[in-house]
């Protein structure tokens, strides 16, 4: 099968974010933010120890941004995963660890953009000679943020509030508290807009 336009580095290395030669992301666990998520259709991938010959897969790919303690700026992707939906496959079991059940079927992993987890970061060393005495960052885990699911309810509880003014509505002025819970559905629409172009990455 012949490889048009594609070179053995890409084969071999694949790097959607281009983030080779970022800052080596520090070793720890963080609580990062998933800024871009990736998908990449008919890769050609070699075959394990048979570089000659390879397979034409669709890989998802995440990315995560994150503040060490000093302030500083780091991204980092774990490596690209196949999108399959079977229970077993790496995808579906990376997505169960971040977000700590199974996704239902259909699940838009794309929406994770936006979501936060906690991460675990190994620095490895370069086997290779030339680049003896460096390390690069390595994603070894995730996990959901314990807190993670209170966001939701404080947004459901808002609405209540705004409901238990909507007690005293029961007075002809109550269209007018129901006007401003009205509103936030306009901006839903622009949220729906940014998952569209998975280009850019959202800012944290």
């Amino acid at each position: 099968m012949p490889l048009p336009d594609i070179t053995p580095i890409q084969i071999i290395h694949f790097d959607p974010f281009n983030l080779r030669d970022a800052p080596v992301a520090p070793a720890g666990t963080w609580t990062a933010t998933c800024i871009n998520v990736r998908n990449d259709f008919r890769v050609p991938i070699a075959r394990y120890q048979r570089e000659d010959e390879y397979d034409l897969k669709d890989l998802a790919t995440f990315k995560f941004g994150f503040y060490d303690t000093r302030g500083g700026k780091f991204q980092i992707a774990p490596r690209s995963m196949p999108i399959l939906n079977s229970p077993r496959a790496s995808l579906i079991q990376f997505l169960k660890d971040w977000l700590g059940c199974a996704p239902v079927a259909d699940f838009a992993y794309e929406d994770l953009k936006g979501k936060r987890a906690n991460i675990t970061i190994a620095n490895m060393p370069y086997k290779s000679q030339a680049r003896q005495g460096q390390f690069y960052a390595v994603m070894t885990g995730i996990g959901p943020v314990p807190n993670e699911q209170a966001p939701p309810p404080a947004a459901e509880t808002a609405p209540n509030a705004t409901d238990d003014q909507s007690a005293p509505e029961g007075a002809p002025a109550a269209p007018a508290p129901v006007a401003p819970q009205d509103a936030p559905p306009a901006p839903v629409a622009p949220q729906d807009a940014p998952p569209a172009p998975v280009v850019n990455d959202i800012p944290f």
